[in-house]
């Protein structure tokens, strides 16, 4: 799943880049053809990209780890 989100901000990242706007959904990205990895998530929830480009799971919690101190954050 986190690879999937990370590529889902990616490709975000270069729809605002190429378009000046963020995208509205996922399915925006696949109809411009972005190299989004699934249409589904493997835990059976939705991606959905929020208004800052975060991409996001509606199944499960999102882990996140920063640098060399190890520190984790869980976004939901």
């Amino acid at each position: 799943m986190e690879r999937d989100l990370r590529a889902i901000e990616e490709a975000a990242q270069r729809y605002r880049e190429l378009k000046g706007v963020p995208p509205r959904s996922v399915h925006a990205l696949v109809r411009r053809g972005a190299p989004v990895p699934r249409s589904h998530e493997p835990h059976g929830g939705r991606y959905l990209i929020d208004a800052d480009g975060t991409a996001r799971s509606t199944a499960s919690e999102r882990l996140r780890a920063y640098g060399l101190t190890t520190r984790f954050e869980i976004h939901e």
